[in-house]
């Protein structure tokens, strides 16, 4: 696998292991954008309603 020798030594500066880091790239995102969201809530803001349309 190729190598970042800055990310690698970054990394070592910190004390974190490649799981480590993917769990503060992760912390990051969620501040950045919010807890993770159910599809339904997704649905709602793209206005996609799942309520049934009456056929009149």
């Amino acid at each position: 696998m190729y190598t970042n020798a800055k990310l690698k030594a970054r990394m070592k500066q910190l004390g974190l292991s490649l799981s480590g880091l993917a769990r503060e790239i992760n912390f990051a995102v969620e501040r950045l954008t919010g807890p993770p969201g159910s599809v339904t809530d997704a649905a709602r803001v793209a206005g996609c309603d799942t309520r049934p349309v009456s056929r009149a």
